[in-house]
């Protein structure tokens, strides 16, 4: 290597070295109050107040009634590397504290004005210093409260390229709160108190979790917080999940913490929402405010400036029991209703029983009478719910007696009423004792065709149809190699695909899809198997399921006769949950007489 200068290498003026590392860590008067603040509570702070005016960018001042500290630690506070949390290579392996690099205020009094009083509790007075960049620091002694108060001034003043790209005082503020949120979310036993020049923000007094949310978000999350409380493999996660009302079109009301610390994680995201697809429209996010406990020798906070993301030792074990700690809080609170249809319609004198070799047979339950199950009433090759056989229906207890094979009873020659009324071929309005029962037809059959696409693979009873001419679709290289990735998980459904170097060549497609779209299908499949890296076999198959569903061609003018309905009718009520399509949205919606009555004033 040659160089045309002997003497271009130079070793940086600390003043430069000090700037530059203050775009790594102070990227905003965000930045600035979170690494203060974050100092505060290391410093066991059981009080801290926060006041910012011109939305950061004018003054931060900071007051915390923690340690305090020495005239000696004052001086060392604001100088690179200098920190009191980290002695060893061990203690960087397990980071304990919120705060640690020791470049916060030496990269902060680097790009502005800097005050700190402090006093310790042994001493008898404070101190007080005085920074400005490239100066050397003043420090007096001051009478003062035990503690620390930091004052930042015109910050970048000294950067106008960084102040320059500073956004509006709105859009600044609104970064503050945030961060301010997240603090008071996290550390609900701290006094937090908040003000935006003179206006008063938020004063939340030191508190239990649920308060501290209810009195940070608002009454409106009061009634709608579901509590949680999970350990597996010493891992705990607890804190509070949302009912379905709480959702919204963003993720501004979703809390991860881990360790106390805020972090981002789209995995651990993805493990959360999953437990809400069926629960949720598209594009709807969950609320959560939820904590990770977990040993600090299983971490990596070090792999980010602003120490917002973590490396897990073991990934896969976190999102599964993350994932499991949702699902099951979500089943303890039986979040998804059991749907009953009428009495006459839902009760069956048949039920279903094996002989001794493990035939399925059909019993009267009222009459004792045994018949074998007939195939003969069975009209079409493809019949999406006769043919299912969930193993934990064989106990029909556990599905208020519902046979399982609803077609032997339709196929009786029982005369059960049925009083129904189609309109616009979209919605089927049944007449049920206590209500009306209003269906959407697309959904629920979208809902039927999931159930029996994952019903026909976990029996591995999938079938093939070859296209008569191979479809070729043109993907990017991305979506390409995640499809070269689950080539073995599509064909368990019937897909039939080869590549080149643009495209995916489709030959053969899974039965069902006789008119389905086969390009927005494949699309739809490699655009969701994206974020689904730490995600097991069983939800990638449950992901082609509801892509294929969702995406089958469904004429609203078929399927119009009494005999199609009620058979629609009974089959999305044998499903596991009715209530959705698979993509969360509602298949069905009851109107009871009374609200009638209501509505018209009866």
């Amino acid at each position: 290597m040659v160089y045309r200068n002997e003497n271009i290498i130079k070793i940086l003026p600390d003043f430069i070295a000090n700037q530059i590392a203050a775009g790594e860590v102070v990227q905003r008067p965000e930045s600035v109050v979170k690494e203060l603040v974050e100092n505060s509570i290391d410093s066991g702070a059981t009080e801290i107040a926060v006041v910012v005016r011109n939305a950061g960018k004018g003054l931060i001042h900071i007051i915390d009634n923690g340690c305090g500290m020495s005239k000696e630690n004052l001086e060392l506070s604001i100088k690179r590397h200098a920190t009191s949390k980290i002695e060893s290579q061990k203690d960087l392996e397990a980071i304990k504290s919120l705060g640690f690099r020791g470049e916060a205020l030496a990269s902060i009094t680097s790009v502005a004005h800097v005050e700190i009083i402090t006093r310790s509790e042994n001493d008898k007075f404070g101190y007080k210093l005085i920074s400005e960049p490239n100066k050397v620091p003043v420090i007096d002694e001051v009478n003062s409260n035990k503690g620390t108060q930091i004052l930042v001034k015109n910050l970048f003043y000294n950067v106008p390229a960084r102040r320059k790209f500073l956004k509006s005082n709105m859009s600044e503020f609104k970064a503050i709160s945030e961060t301010m949120i997240k603090f008071a979310l996290s550390f609900p036993s701290i006094r937090f108190t908040f003000y935006d020049d003179d206006n008063l923000i938020f004063d939340l007094n030191a508190s239990d979790l649920e308060t501290r949310i209810v009195a940070t978000l608002g009454n409106a999350v009061k009634d709608l917080l579901i509590p949680l409380e999970y350990e597996e493999e010493n891992i705990k996660v607890y804190g509070f999940i949302g009912k379905p009302f709480l959702a919204k079109q963003n993720s501004s009301n979703q809390y991860l913490f881990l360790n106390e610390r805020t972090i981002k994680n789209r995995y651990l995201n993805h493990a959360i929402m999953s437990c809400y697809e069926e629960l949720l429209e598209e594009k709807r996010f969950p609320f959560y405010v939820l904590f990770l406990e977990i040993d600090h020798n299983n971490i990596d906070i070090n792999v980010h400036p602003q120490k917002h993301e973590v490396k897990f030792e073991n990934d896969r074990l976190i999102y599964n029991i993350v994932k499991n700690a949702v699902m099951t809080t979500l089943r303890e609170v039986n979040l998804i209703p059991e749907f009953k249809i009428d009495t006459e319609l839902n009760y069956s004198p048949f039920k279903i029983e094996r002989n001794i070799n493990d035939k399925p047979l059909i019993v009267n339950r009222e009459t004792g009478e045994i018949l074998e199950e007939s195939h003969n009433n069975r009209n079409s090759s493809f019949n999406y719910r006769q043919d299912r056989s969930y193993s934990k229906y064989d106990n029909l207890e556990n599905k208020n007696e519902l046979s399982p094979d609803l077609g032997a009873v339709f196929n009786s020659n029982e005369d059960q009423s049925f009083e129904y009324l189609l309109i616009d071929d979209r919605f089927v309005i049944v007449k049920e004792q206590e209500h009306l029962l209003v269906i959407y037809k697309r959904r629920a059959y979208q809902r039927i065709y999931y159930e029996y696409l994952l019903n026909t693979f976990n029996n591995k009873q999938t079938k093939s149809q070859d296209l008569l001419f191979p479809d070729e679709i043109k993907l990017e290289k991305k979506q390409l190699a995640i499809l070269k990735r689950q080539s073995d998980n599509l064909k368990d459904y019937g897909f039939v695909i080869d590549f080149n170097d643009e495209s995916v060549i489709v030959s053969s497609v899974p039965e069902i899809i006789q008119n389905g779209n086969i390009k927005s299908i494949i699309e739809r499949i490699s655009n969701n198997f994206i974020d689904t890296e730490h995600v097991d076999r069983e939800e990638l198959h449950e992901y082609i399921a509801k892509i294929i569903a969702i995406s089958i061609n469904l004429n609203i003018n078929e399927n119009k006769s009494k005999s199609e309905l009620k058979k629609l009718y009974l089959d999305l009520f044998s499903c596991q949950n009715p209530q959705h399509s698979p993509t969360g949205k509602l298949t069905s919606y009851t109107i009871s007489y009374s609200e009638l009555e209501k509505k018209f004033r009866l």
